[in-house]
């Protein structure tokens, strides 16, 4: 399989919420990784290829969550009782500020920031 994406991940669990156009539930999740082009985090139902979600990011070290629009680009189906499912999303709209924010996420090195909930 060819890997086509232009950024390279990082392992991050951050607290993500994300819904679709046609649902205005808030699910919660928590990301595996992140990049500047999309992020990956379980999930209980699967999503069809390019759903579009409305996601909340939240990071530790900023006040209010990073509010971006992806598609889901992939999904698949993992061994777990907790969330049988995993997507990959691709961000489509991000404001500059919040691509440069995730872009320090991605750099940042430290603990803090892979273990701090930031659901409330």
């Amino acid at each position: 399989m060819i890997d086509k994406r232009r950024d390279s991940r990082t392992k991050k669990s951050l607290a993500v919420t994300y819904r679709t156009d046609w649902d205005d539930l808030k699910t919660g999740s928590r990301s595996i990784d992140i990049s500047p082009g999309g992020i990956r985090f379980p999930v209980q139902r699967n999503l069809d290829l390019e759903t579009v979600l409305n996601l909340e990011i939240h990071w530790p070290l900023i006040p209010e969550p990073i509010k971006i629009t992806g598609k889901v680009a992939w999904a698949k189906e993992r061994i777990s009782d907790r969330s049988p499912f995993e997507l990959g999303v691709q961000f489509l709209e991000i404001f500059p500020d919040d691509l440069g924010t995730i872009q320090r996420i991605c750099d940042d090195q430290s603990q803090e920031s892979d273990t701090i909930s930031c659901l409330g």
